[in-house]
């Protein structure tokens, strides 16, 4: 993806020297270069967070530690959904509803997983019920030893509070989805919660690694197809003071698009 990315950047450069960009060429070459510089600037910070200092006493500590930008984000964008208003949360809910279903519709996605909204997040119920309507069976994730597992459901009742004190599929669980099986010419959709993204995907999570974990397991096919979802106001680039993007690791897991509600 970047090689294609520096590829037509320095198309468009060279174009620039024979004759002056359109509108449209100088829009294009402005985003390219923007996105250059993210992916440039996350994989400084992979690297850096893998350097080590040694003290004189022989103590070492990281020369950036990623894990203290992701705490620092994380208390930034929490502030940020905490102070909400209702009719930002309403708007944020409507815009997830047209946009995920729509999404659904144009990849004849039968099943779709989401995610049973704590009460900051841009909640899902109504989300469900749309997407019962147009025929699609949707699954919620429980919270197991082995990671997460995902369980269809009829009714938003069937969710009760699990770990974490999130809403789970908890009783006769009797139909469960691996996304390793879903068949060729069928399309999955998994709703991606997080505190953050970027719109290369990076996503800054609650810490616990569970979707980063099934992501990386299950989402190999070209297929199944992850989708973050994000507040506008929580999107790395948009909040005030914060220049750095979001922190990424190794086992930090992009997702294939993201939709900022």
């Amino acid at each position: 993806m970047m090689e294609e990315t520096i590829k037509r950047i320095n198309e468009l450069y060279h174009l620039s020297q024979e004759r002056p960009l359109s509108e449209e060429e100088i829009a294009e070459q402005k985003e390219l270069r923007t996105e250059y510089l993210k992916a440039i600037r996350a994989s400084v910070q992979g690297q850096l967070s893998q350097i080590e200092i040694v003290e004189k006493d022989g103590s070492k500590h990281a020369l950036v530690s990623i894990n203290d930008k992701k705490k620092e984000l994380r208390g930034l964008c929490k502030n940020i959904r905490k102070n909400l208003s209702e009719e930002r949360r309403t708007e944020a809910e409507e815009n997830l509803i047209r946009e995920f279903v729509r999404l659904a519709k144009i990849l004849r996605c039968s099943k779709v997983l989401l995610y049973s909204s704590l009460p900051d997040e841009v909640r899902t119920d109504k989300l469900f019920e749309a997407l019962r309507k147009e025929g699609v069976t949707c699954y919620f994730p429980q919270v197991t030893m082995e990671g997460l597992k995902f369980y269809s459901i009829q009714l938003m009742e069937e969710l009760l509070p699990g770990k974490f004190s999130v809403r789970e599929p908890i009783g006769a669980l009797d139909v469960r989805i691996d996304p390793n099986e879903v068949l060729k010419g069928e399309s999955l959709l998994i709703l991606v919660p997080g505190l953050s993204f970027d719109e290369e995907g990076h996503r800054l999570g609650y810490g616990k690694g569970y979707y980063d974990a099934y992501l990386s397991e299950h989402c190999s096919g070209s297929n199944v197809k992850s989708v973050g979802v994000c507040i506008k106001e929580c999107k790395a680039d948009a909040i005030e003071g914060w220049n750095d993007g979001v922190p990424v690791n190794r086992n930090d897991r992009m997702t294939d698009l993201v939709l900022f509600v």
